[in-house]
């Protein structure tokens, strides 16, 4: 296949104008070209993994849409949060169709004989080694258009030699491989069998081996435009537009891929996600958190009015029923729930940023899976549910530091007088559960909820930089922080 007269833009900016670029089963083809000129985003666009790119040739828009594309990015975007190289290729395994199972085998003995994967292979790993699960997972994702983002960067002198005989051995199988690099490595007969420079934003073949202009690799300042870019205004507004249109399409970004989950990679997602929120740093914080607002909330309150003794049994028991009603339907599901906006979504935010970054997201997707159904979904999940059962732990918590705060102050006084007045205006005769406790549940798991979903859009957004990375971990907080805040005050509406 030859993808002929290829036009690339990226937000109005014109990044390829024209050439052609050979795509052809059991060859190498590496694309050479200026930090800054669109390399990487032609891969990207070819593999159909950014919105912002129009891609259009002679075979018209998206020429490999109906061709199945492996990606290997430039940090490798290895899964090694599932522990070992050979989990990373049975992922890939487990979500052919039916009738590709074969061929994923094929591939999966390929990579245990050719590359030498084995079992033992646990994380972490060399960067070489890296590269071969990488290629190995595309392959036995049945790729048969193998795209490599820098394949050699960061490596040193062997691991870039083993990580050039590797892609030739894939091209090998009877894949199409596209390489983009800076390595000169790859400019020779051996490891490419066609060379393509993009030059002044069109693309032109070369001879492998031919020695290339040592200006060419220079990082450009700016890419020349031929169009206009939008304005400002035009750009916030186009933001706000695919905000609101992805919050809008949460359901049916989560359930388009749900008919293809597996159960034991859900639940792998589900723990993980679900320990941000249940983590022992959460329980901790909430622990002592509960015991020193329940204390507190009642010492100094008593403190502060120093009641005579004839006004203590009038005053007393109605700071105890107050400071229980107030800590277990407004204090400690507020304090829970700002814990997760700012220590769990910032978390959240961070671990889907760094997939997005990393490649591993685009990675999901030329798997044929759905990120949302595996990421966002679990998520969910574990904010929704985890952040009301944090908040009943903290109140019980909340509870004990409230008693220690009435011996402390009225020594004279018992545990059964405490527990009169402290719950007397949340429960009544026969019920099995507080006053408030399906209030507390609707605004903790609409608060969870909202926190995880914003998390999970901050991480998701483009990142050229750990810096992006950085900034929508502070944009997550603050916004997540926010909903929470909105929730609680439209639910004390409502409830009192």
């Amino acid at each position: 296949m030859i993808l002929q007269d290829i036009k690339l833009k990226r937000s109005g900016k014109v990044l390829l104008k024209g050439g052609d670029l050979p795509l052809r089963p059991g060859e190498v083809t590496v694309l050479f070209g200026p930090s800054g000129g669109g390399k990487s985003t032609l891969l990207y666009g070819l593999a159909d993994l950014d919105r912002h790119v129009v891609l259009e040739s002679g075979q018209g828009a998206h020429p490999l849409a109906e061709v199945r594309v492996g990606l290997v990015p430039q940090q490798s975007a290895v899964f090694e949060d599932f522990g070992s190289a050979m989990r990373n290729l049975s992922f890939a395994y487990d979500h052919l169709p039916p009738e590709e199972k074969e061929e994923g085998q094929r591939a999966m003995r390929w990579a245990r004989e050719s590359l030498g994967i084995r079992e033992d292979w646990r994380f972490p790993i060399s960067g070489g080694q890296k590269q071969r699960v990488a290629i190995a997972r595309a392959l036995v994702g049945n790729a048969k258009v193998l795209l490599c983002d820098e394949p050699t960067s960061g490596l040193d002198p062997a691991s870039r030699a083993e990580a050039i005989k590797v892609v030739g051995e894939a091209a090998k199988t009877g894949v199409a491989v596209l390489v983009v690099t800076h390595d000169l490595e790859w400019n020779t007969p051996e490891a490419a069998d066609s060379v393509i420079l993009l030059k002044d934003r069109v693309l032109e073949a070369r001879p492998p081996g031919e020695l290339l202009e040592p200006t060419f690799f220079r990082r450009k300042a700016e890419v020349e435009r031929e169009e206009k870019l939008p304005a400002a205004w035009e750009r916030a507004v186009a933001q706000l537009g695919e905000t609101v249109w992805w919050f809008g399409s949460l359901p049916v970004q989560i359930l388009r891929g749900l008919f293809r989950v597996r159960c034991r990679w859900l639940a792998l997602f589900l723990r993980h996600f679900g320990a941000m929120v249940w983590g022992l740093s959460s329980l901790v914080y909430l622990a002592v958190a509960g015991i020193l607002v329940g204390f507190s909330s009642l010492y100094f309150s008593v403190g502060a009015l120093a009641p005579s003794p004839h006004l203590q049994t009038i005053l007393v028991p109605e700071l105890l029923s107050g400071s229980g009603f107030g800590l277990f339907r407004v204090i400690i599901p507020l304090l829970a729930a700002l814990l997760v906006a700012a220590k769990c979504g910032s978390a959240l935010a961070a671990d889907i940023g760094n997939r997005t970054y990393g490649g591993q997201i685009g990675v999901m997707r030329t798997l044929g899976t759905n990120p949302e159904s595996y990421l966002l979904f679990p998520a969910l999940i574990g904010f929704g549910v985890g952040l009301p059962l944090l908040c009943f732990l903290a109140f019980a918590l909340a509870s004990v530091g409230s008693l220690a705060g009435y011996l402390f102050s009225f020594p004279q006084e018992t545990a059964y007088s405490w527990r009169t007045g402290f719950f007397r205006l949340l429960w009544a005769d026969g019920s099995l559960f507080p006053i408030g406790t399906l209030w507390n549940i609707a605004k903790l798991s609409l608060s969870g909820l909202g926190v995880a979903a914003i998390a999970y859009y901050c991480g998701s957004l483009p990142k050229s930089s750990h810096t992006d990375v950085g900034h929508d971990i502070s944009r997550a907080t603050v916004w997540g922080s926010l909903w929470c805040l909105v929730v609680f005050t439209i639910f004390a509406l409502i409830e009192f």
